[in-house]
């Protein structure tokens, strides 16, 4: 699902000539990952919705990203 999106936006912003065509590949992981992310996040917030729960499902996204964001920090480099 993800790629697919992912391919029609490459594809329309080539079309447009916003982006090389050399540079593709480079703008494909990022939007692979911005739009898996917002996918997690959206999945997250209806699951909240459908249980009751979404003032703690939002709370929950915002700790958890900031937990992983200070883990970046501490994991070594390989």
């Amino acid at each position: 699902m993800t790629d697919y999106i992912c391919k029609l936006t490459l594809k329309e912003l080539c079309a447009r000539d916003i982006i090389k065509e050399e540079d593709i590949e480079v703008y494909r992981y990022g939007l692979q990952l911005l739009v898996a992310t917002i996918l997690k996040g959206l999945g997250i917030a209806i699951i909240g919705i459908l249980t009751g729960l979404l003032k703690e499902s939002i709370i929950f996204i915002l700790f958890f990203s900031s937990l992983r964001i200070q883990q970046e920090d501490i994991m070594p480099k390989l």
